[in-house]
């Protein structure tokens, strides 16, 4: 067995422990919700879909097998929600002009009084920019756009990436390589057609 208090966690609350949920539940609400929000550009859909992720965590506990960390579980349930909504068409992944720091992206979710001192022109610049990206990455397949979401933004391991979308770690730094390759390549392009 892994030694992770999360695992410890889930496993109580295999027993029958409420508070152990709700435990892990407030420790990774904010940084699913930013994942999946990464992946999606929906904040609406991500809230939906990040609590279809917990209602998965707390329908399957029983299944639950401590094999590995419980954050490789739990975001494993996250990407296959996530693919299998892309697949069925149910949400239409938009695209809205949204600022999300790439550099401290768990703070998303803001305080509506939050504001930067940036001016105008900047900040337009600075949201198209933000605009072709979330396009540019959304037109790599799945798997290689979760890996690059994993490795950027939540500046996780090649292992643990590896663990989170099936493959070796080998695998992971490939992908990720032809991931960022792909995206300067969709940028370029972008940029010289529009």
């Amino acid at each position: 067995m892994v030694h992770d208090p999360d695992v410890q966690l889930m496993l109580r609350f295999q027993r029958g422990d409420e508070a152990a949920f709700r435990q892990l539940y407030e420790k990774y609400k904010i940084p699913l919700l930013n994942f999946i929000f990464r992946y999606c550009q929906d904040r609406r859909i991500a809230e939906e879909l990040s609590q279809d992720v917990f209602l998965r965590v707390y329908t399957k506990a029983g299944s639950y097998r401590p094999d590995a960390m419980f954050s490789t579980w739990l975001y494993r349930i996250a990407i296959n929600i996530c693919l299998n909504e892309l697949r069925s068409g149910k949400y239409r992944f938009e695209y809205e002009l949204k600022t999300v720091d790439a550099d401290h992206g768990d703070k998303f979710i803001e305080a509506p009084d939050h504001t930067r001192s940036i001016n105008a022109e900047d900040k337009l610049d600075e949201e198209e920019r933000g605009k072709r990206v979330r396009h540019a990455l959304a037109a790599l397949p799945p798997k290689h756009r979760v890996a690059l979401i994993c490795s950027v933004y939540e500046q996780l391991p090649y292992k643990e990436i590896g663990r989170r979308i099936g493959c070796s770690e080998a695998a992971v730094k490939s992908i990720i390589h032809r991931s960022k390759l792909a995206l300067r390549d969709l940028l370029r392009k972008r940029k010289l057609y529009e």
